[in-house]
């Protein structure tokens, strides 16, 4: 991968894996492997009441490098923010009902996407 070619991708794998914790057992974890940009968490525990009912769904992305690079150039425009700090911020991580996929699909992007639904407690 060509660092001109690709370079937030690249100033992202400079500055290394990014992991987010957020409510009970939700996290994110945003990396750059070889030539992909991979997502990964889970969102948070569902708590109608008092006590947990659901545990959270976890998810993965995966964008090849010319989409990630189109993905992290929209989260850059949008704000000053690192992209991975609006992942974080806007996305399933603290707002599960906000899934990155119907981002993406708004961006018209091509990733790979695994999704399993939380189980009942």
């Amino acid at each position: 991968m060509s660092g001109q070619a690709y370079p937030l991708l690249e100033a992202l794998r400079a500055r290394g894996p990014a992991a987010y914790t957020g409510e009970p057992l939700s996290y994110l974890l945003v990396e750059v492997r070889g030539e992909r940009l991979q997502l990964t968490g889970a969102t948070p525990l569902r708590f109608p009441r008092d006590r947990p009912i659901r545990m959270g769904a976890e998810y993965r992305y995966v964008l090849e490098a010319g989409e990630a690079e189109k993905l992290l150039a929209a989260l850059s425009r949008a704000s000053g923010d690192r992209p991975e700090q609006r992942i974080a911020r806007e996305f399933e991580l603290s707002w599960p009902e906000r899934p990155l996929k119907d981002y993406l699909d708004g961006l018209g992007l091509t990733y790979q996407y695994e999704y399993t639904e939380g189980e009942s407690i």
